[in-house]
């Protein structure tokens, strides 16, 4: 064993040494599971989507993308692949038995032959030397496959018996009634999750002053309409832009130091998101008030249209009044607050 000055070379690794130094490929996996804090899963919320075929049949169809796989390889330590799929692939799913639903597993896996404990065969065995690494320069190492007749509700290759120790991800599984063969929406399971999701948060705030006046719940329109409440946002708070990578949000919106008449009245609060005349604009899910109770505040997490993504849009805070003639209103002993988290999730 080779050993210099007490440290032995075997056993230790280094990346980016200058001077003719190698650089291992172990090394560069190790550089990529840093990068992504050991997390695996697809590169961005559209890859590797696991979809029916144009005609729903036997079989599904994978769409273009990349994955990060952790290596589960004998004497791995700390590794990471990427693999990646460039054109749409489509896989056979056999029809299920006729005595019993079957569930498959949709995969990524790396099939690296060079590693320590690999059961893969080197594509440049019993070549010739230059065939041989010609064989290995172009041979496909990330392969998509089906694993099939997995235990019912299966959500992770490595929950399967024999297949603990496997270096894939799972996109997908499908579930097939007895006797079916038909692989249609409802009977693929999305799988997939996001390496890193993306996050953003940004808040807004606003405090009525007295020039404001008093802002009343004044509307009866019934949700998703409603008004404006207070209606000084639609000139105090800047628009919002939505990234392009966002599929999903989180709001969290309240009012504080609302004044709260005598007498009875109820309706509802809830945010919107883009002008009302904008076909594609979102609302969150209605909260209700009621003036015998306490509590202003809507919140909720609603998926992003892809026609908004990379946009700019108002959120604005909406309120309707559905019984009672007593209004809450907004004074200079108001306020408001609005907190959106944009996040990238498989879609």
């Amino acid at each position: 064993m080779a050993e210099h000055e007490g440290i032995d070379l075997v056993s230790t690794s280094h990346y980016f040494i200058g001077g003719g130094a190698e650089h291992t490929a172990e090394m560069v996996r190790r550089t990529t599971y840093a990068h992504n804090y050991g997390a695996e899963g697809i590169c961005e919320p559209g890859d590797l989507k696991v979809m029916p075929l144009a005609v729903a049949g036997q079989g599904v169809r994978v769409v273009t993308g990349a994955g990060f796989v952790k290596s589960r390889y004998q004497g791995a330590i700390s590794e990471m692949y990427m693999g990646a799929v460039t054109e749409q692939e489509i896989l056979t799913i056999e029809p299920a038995g006729s005595q019993a639903p079957r569930s498959d597993l949709i995969v990524l896996r790396i099939r690296d032959p060079f590693v320590q404990g690999s059961p893969w065969d080197d594509p440049g065995a019993g070549l010739p030397e230059d065939d041989a690494e010609e064989a290995r320069a172009f041979a496909k190492y990330a392969f998509i496959e089906v694993i099939a007749g997995v235990p019912a509700g299966t959500r992770r290759l490595q929950n399967v018996a024999t297949y603990e120790n496997d270096t894939a991800i799972t996109l997908a599984r499908v579930d097939l009634p007895r006797g079916e063969g038909t692989v249609n929406l409802a009977r693929i399971v999305d799988l997939r999750k996001v390496a890193i999701p993306r996050r953003e948060i940004h808040t807004r705030n606003y405090e009525l002053v007295p020039s404001d006046g008093t802002q009343s719940i004044t509307s009866g329109q019934t949700y998703p309409l409603g008004q404006t409440w207070p209606s000084q946002i639609d000139s105090s708070w800047s628009l919002l832009d939505i990234p392009e990578w966002a599929t999903r949000m989180r709001i969290v919106l309240t009012w504080n130091g609302v004044d709260v008449p005598a007498g009875t009245a109820s309706g509802w609060v809830w945010c919107q998101v883009g002008e009302t005349s904008n076909p594609d604009h979102v609302v969150t899910q209605q909260r209700r008030w009621s003036t015998t109770r306490e509590g202003w505040r809507t919140a909720g997490t609603i998926g992003i249209p892809a026609k908004l993504r990379g946009t700019a849009q108002w959120f604005f805070p909406r309120a309707n009044r559905t019984s009672g003639s007593n209004a809450p209103r907004l004074d200079s002993a108001s306020g408001i607050d609005l907190v959106v988290e944009f996040f990238g999730e498989a879609a």
